[in-house]
């Protein structure tokens, strides 16, 4: 990324350079408008940063004969560096096409501003994402393409609303570009209608709208539609790119963002060591499980597992070693049971185990080749057991609390009993 610098003063060079360099901005000096007008024809640049006396002309001067050439550097953000911050140079210097004025005497200010174009720049050169470009009109397709291409963004193009309802029911995308003129009988306007309508879980998903007509009252139409921003014919291509940025730059974010929730809120409700439901979540699930047992009288099952002699793996191996005999047996916990059973790491070296649907005779069967698995597994390469009590719902037994302390006995008994076994309350 560079920037042309219309700079004399070496003092100010320096300091510039040190700051571009700062910012990943490769700075090119130049000491007139001439010199600049000329890089400007051979070369790119993000940006324009120019003092107000540069010699052959001034900075407004040179701003204006920018403007006029190619659309290229009709749109290059311009910043003008002067020695005062007096009212007509300012207004003088936005009326010339230049995109912000800053004194001498405010660098503070002038850097600030550096900072936020490198962001924004890099933010663009960065850019992905999949774009769905709904016109039937091949000449701007191609143009709107070409354009997308060179953001970094795919594309996949239909003539008509039909068609791309089908390709947002299989595809994922960024990005819809729609014209209000489609083929067939469904205007772009009835397009972001139904998507606003039929895709709940796309709400996020920006929408451009294009027309020929830039009649408010239509743009105001596709906008109350659900259209996110609008661009008129002719399209100019930094225009449109800025759009498509600024577009996708908001969805991404709020993609960011709700993955984060979404993280949240898994760490909120699992242990951070197996993954699996942490005391909490479990109480609520069971809670809610029972409830539902008992409501339409279906059977329940809640077990609880313990290590046995877990102590002593931590006493005599390190507690590395016990968080990996606890991550392996919460992986084999996850891969014996169904996807309607609930289990969770209640503390420590505890496990309680919800089997919807299932009473206490298949609740043991099951349970019994659980701890042969545990027997067999040798996590950390040792030998470990595990000893489990059995509950099941009924009418004495109807609350979690209930269920959990019945199970607690059953276990209480296991031990007693020498361990590596399973009891049950019936």
């Amino acid at each position: 990324m560079q920037a042309l610098v219309i700079q004399p003063v070496k003092q100010y060079q320096e300091v510039l350079s040190q700051k571009l360099e700062e910012l990943s901005i490769t700075p090119v000096f130049v000491n007139s408008g001439k010199q600049a007008l000329d890089k400007l024809q051979t070369q790119h640049f993000a940006l324009v940063i120019t003092d107000f006396d540069i010699g052959d002309m001034n900075g407004i001067e040179l701003t204006k004969a920018i403007r006029k050439k190619p659309a290229a550097n009709q749109h290059i953000p311009v910043l003008l560096f002067a020695p005062d911050s007096k009212q007509d140079t300012f207004l003088d210097g936005l009326q010339s096409g230049i995109t912000e004025v800053f004194s001498h005497q405010k660098l503070t200010s002038l850097f600030d501003c550096l900072e936020y174009y490198s962001e924004t720049l890099n933010a663009r050169e960065k850019l992905s994402g999949h774009v769905l470009v709904i016109d039937d009109d091949k000449a701007i397709v191609n143009f709107l393409t070409t354009i997308l291409d060179s953001m970094g963004l795919t594309s996949v193009t239909t003539s008509n609303a039909k068609e791309g309802i089908r390709l947002l029911e299989v595809v994922p995308f960024d990005l819809i570009i729609t014209d209000f003129m489609l083929e067939g009988n469904v205007t772009g306007h009835g397009l972001i209608q139904t998507t606003r309508k039929i895709f709940s879980d796309k709400i996020r998903m920006p929408i451009l709208a294009i027309s020929g007509l830039d009649d408010p009252a239509r743009r105001t139409m596709l906008l109350n539609a659900g259209a996110n921003d609008y661009i008129a014919k002719p399209i100019l291509p930094e225009e449109f790119m800025a759009r498509v940025s600024n577009l996708i730059t908001i969805k991404k974010l709020f993609d960011e963002n709700e993955l984060q929730r979404s993280q949240l809120e898994k760490m909120a409700r699992t242990d951070q060591l197996t993954g699996l439901y942490n005391r909490h979540s479990m109480m609520w699930l069971a809670s809610k499980h029972i409830g539902e047992a008992v409501r339409h009288s279906y059977p329940l099952s809640l077990a609880i597992l313990d290590i046995d002699h877990f102590k002593s793996v931590n006493d005599n191996h390190g507690h590395s070693a016990g968080d990996e005999v606890l991550k392996e047996i919460a992986t084999l916990l996850k891969e014996n049971f169904r996807n309607e059973d609930y289990v969770a790491r209640f503390g420590g070296e505890e496990f309680v185990i919800i089997l919807t649907h299932c009473g206490i005779d298949a609740a043991i069967t099951k349970i019994e080749q659980v701890r042969k698995r545990i027997e067999n597994l040798r996590p950390a390469d040792m030998y470990i057991t595990a000893s489990f009590g059995v509950s099941e719902l009924a009418k004495d037994r109807y609350t979690f609390n209930m269920l959990f302390n019945s199970a607690d006995a059953a276990l209480y008994q296991a031990k007693g009993n020498g361990r590596n076994q399973v009891c049950a309350v019936n």
